[in-house]
C-alpha cells in the first residue's frame, strides 16, 4: 500500500501498541514492560496459542466479579540457538495466568475495582527464570 502522506489509503498492518484483545494481566506485558533472563523467551504476541476461560457474576447490583484463566503455549518448537535449528528444544508450555477482578459501583458516579493477576510460569522457563509474578492494580473512577 502506498502510506505516504498524501496517501488515503487506510494503516492495515498489526500495531502491537494499539491491539484490542489482551490476554492476561501480567503476561500480555512479558518481555514488554516485564523483562525475564529467559533466553529465548517469545514476546507475547508472538508464537503463541491461547486458552482463555473468562467469566463473569453480579451477585448484587453495583457489584461485578470476573475471573479469567489463561494457559499460554507456543505453536512452534523453540531451539536453544534459534539460529541453529538443529538445536535442542525447550518446552512448548510458556504457563498458565489467573486474574480476578472485583468492581463496585458506589454510586452512579463512583466506581472503584481492583485488578489482582498471578502469572505461574510453564517448563519453558527454568531456575532461576521460574518465579510466579503477581500483581495488583486499584483504581477509583469518578465522572463529572
Amino acid at each position: 500500500e502506498d502510506l505516504t502522506s498524501g496517501s488515503t489509503q487506510s494503516y492495515s498492518s498489526w500495531n502491537s501498541s494499539y491491539r484490542y484483545l489482551t490476554y492476561g494481566l501480567i503476561h500480555d506485558d512479558l518481555e514488554s514492560y516485564y523483562a525475564t533472563a529467559q533466553p529465548n523467551d517469545p514476546l507475547y504476541s508472538e508464537n503463541q496459542q491461547i486458552l482463555a476461560v473468562v467469566g463473569t457474576i453480579t451477585p448484587l447490583d453495583d457489584l461485578e466479579i470476573a475471573l479469567s484463566y489463561y494457559h499460554f503455549w507456543t505453536t512452534e518448537a523453540i531451539h536453544t540457538d534459534p539460529a541453529d535449528l538443529n538445536s535442542p528444544t525447550i518446552s512448548d508450555d510458556i504457563g498458565d495466568e489467573i486474574d480476578i477482578a472485583v468492581t463496585y459501583s458506589y454510586t452512579e458516579d463512583v466506581t472503584f475495582s481492583c485488578t489482582a493477576g498471578w502469572f505461574i510460569p510453564g517448563d519453558l522457563y527454568t531456575s532461576p527464570t521460574n518465579a510466579s509474578a503477581s500483581e495488583i492494580v486499584s483504581s477509583v473512577s469518578v465522572k463529572f
